[in-house]
C-alpha cells in the first residue's frame, strides 16, 4: 500500500493511494468426521498424487488491486470540488480436480472426444479436473460539488463507471500435464463469457435548515445502466449468446431529522429503492426482458445520547416490487424453454431497538439490539419465496437508521 497526500495550493490537495494484495493457497473443499479422526483436525488435502484429493492438483491464485487519484479545492468561499479517478480489480485463476474431497481412486477417468461428439479414448486412471479464471476490472469517477448558501447546501455531481468481467472454465487431465479434454460438444470449455456494465448516476441533494434544530434533506438520482453481455459459450446453454439489456429509474428521497433536545433527535424518511436484474437472467435459453427489483422505504426513529451510552429506536415499512424468478415457457416450434419473469412482490414492516453503552478505558463499548419484521406476499406465493423475497431485498435496500441506503 502507498498513499501520499500532497498541498498544491493552499485550497487545494492531491491525493494518491494504490494497494495491491496477492493470495496463494491449495484450495480444500472441507473434510468428513471419518477423515478428521483418521488424519487429524488439520486435514484437508492428501499427499497421494494417484488421487483426486492430492493436494498438488488443487492450486489457487487471488490478487485484488485498488487505486486512485482525489482532487479537493475550494473555488470560491462559497464551493467546494472534488474529483476521485479510481480503478479496482480482481482475479481468481485456479486448477481443481473434479471432486477434491475424493479419496478413492474408482472415481478417476478421463474420456475425450472429438469435434463431432465421438468418443476417441478413455484413460482410466487419469485425474479429472478444470481450469477456471474469473477476474473482473472497474473504471471509475465520482464528480463532486457543494455549494454553501444562507438558505441551503446544495450538493450535486455525477457517478461514472465501467466494469469489465471475464470468467471461463475449461476441463483438464491432470494427468497428462492438464491438457484440455473436448466434450460431447467439441469443446473443452464449459462456459466462456465476457460482461461489460456501464453505469452512469448524476445526481442532486439539498440541505435546508428550515427552522432551529431541524434539518430537511430531499435529494434525487437517476440510475443508468447498460450491460452487454457475450458468450461464446453460455453458462447452462452451452450455447453462443449476445446480447444488451438496458435498465434505468429515478430514486428520489427525502429525511427530515428533528433536534428536540441537546442529546435527543428524531426522524422520518422516505426513499425509493432500485436493484438490476443479475446476470443469470441472461444463463437461460429463452432472454426475456426484466424489470428492475424495486422498493419504496418508510422509516421513522428516534435516537437519545446519554454521557455514555446510547438509546434508538425506529419503525419501517418496506414495499418491494418486481421479485425476479426463473420460469418455464412455452414458445412455438421449440417447446417448454427456460426464462426469467417478474413475479410479484413483498410486504416488509418491523421495528428496531438499539442500545450502547461505554464501560471503561479497557472494555470500551458494549451494544444490544432487538428487532421485530413480519413479512407479506402482494402476491399467492409460498413461504420460502418470502424469505428469499427478505435476503435479496431488505440485505441490499433497507432503510437504516439516520440514512437510507439504496
Amino acid at each position: 500500500m502507498f498513499k501520499d497526500v500532497i498541498d498544491l495550493a493552499p485550497e487545494t490537495t492531491l491525493t494518491l493511494e494504490t494497494t495491491y494484495n496477492k493470495e496463494w493457497q491449495f484450495t480444500t473443499q472441507g473434510a468428513t468426521l471419518a477423515e478428521y479422526a483418521k488424519y487429524g483436525k488439520n486435514y484437508g488435502l492428501c499427499n497421494d498424487p494417484s488421487k483426486q484429493c492430492y493436494y498438488g492438483y488443487n492450486p489457487s491464485t487471488y490478487t485484488s488491486d485498488f487505486d486512485y487519484v482525489s482532487l479537493k479545492s475550494r473555488l470560491a468561499s462559497w464551493l467546494t470540488m472534488e474529483n476521485q479517478l479510481y480503478t479496482s480489480g480482481f482475479e481468481h485463476d485456479y486448477t481443481e480436480s473434479t471432486d477434491a474431497s475424493q479419496t478413492s481412486t474408482a472415481a478417476n477417468g478421463v474420456t475425450f472426444y472429438n469435434t463431432t461428439g465421438k468418443k476417441v479414448a478413455t484413460y482410466a486412471n487419469d485425474i479429472p479436473g478444470k481450469y477456471a479464471d474469473a477476474k473482473f476490472r472497474s473504471y471509475g469517477d465520482t464528480l463532486r460539488f457543494k455549494a454553501h448558501t444562507s438558505y441551503a447546501d446544495v450538493l450535486f455531481g455525477v457517478w461514472a463507471d465501467v466494469q469489465k468481467d471475464r470468467r471461463y472454465t475449461y476441463a483438464l487431465d491432470l494427468s497428462k500435464n492438464a491438457i484440455p479434454v473436448p466434450s460431447k460438444t467439441g469443446s473443452a470449455y464449459s462456459y466462456d463469457i465476457f460482461d461489460l456494465n456501464t453505469t452512469i448516476q448524476p445526481y442532486l441533494e439539498l440541505d435546508i435548515h428550515s427552522w432551529k434544530g431541524a434539518v430537511i434533506k430531499p435529494d434525487v438520482k437517476y440510475s443508468m445502466l447498460t450491460r452487454d453481455y457475450d458468450a461464446a459459450i453460455n453458462k447452462s446453454t452451452k450455447v453462443p449468446l449476445n446480447d444488451t439489456q438496458h435498465y434505468g429509474s429515478w430514486q428520489p428521497s427525502i429525511v427530515i431529522n428533528q433536534r428536540i433536545m441537546k442529546s435527543w433527535s428524531a426522524y422520518a424518511q422516505i426513499a425509493r429503492g432500485f436493484l438490476a436484474p443479475p446476470m443469470s437472467v441472461f444463463q437461460v435459453k429463452s432472454v426475456g426482458n426484466v424489470k428492475p427489483e424495486t422498493t419504496l422505504n418508510y422509516q421513522v426513529g428516534s435516537v437519545y445520547h446519554g454521557k455514555n451510552w446510547m438509546l434508538s429506536l425506529d419503525g419501517y415499512y418496506i414495499d418491494f416490487s418486481n421479485y425476479i424468478a426463473s420460469a418455464q415457457i412455452k414458445v412455438d416450434g421449440i417447446g417448454t424453454t427456460s426464462t426469467y419473469v417478474n413475479s410479484g412482490g413483498a410486504i416488509y414492516k418491523g421495528i428496531e431497538l438499539e442500545g450502547s453503552m461505554s464501560l471503561d478505558t479497557a472494555f470500551r463499548f458494549m451494544a444490544i439490539t432487538a428487532s421485530m419484521m413480519r413479512a407479506t406476499n402482494t402476491t399467492r406465493c409460498a413461504l420460502r419465496r418470502r424469505r428469499i423475497h427478505w435476503r435479496r431485498s431488505v440485505c441490499c435496500m433497507k432503510i437504516r437508521r439516520g440514512r437510507i441506503s439504496r
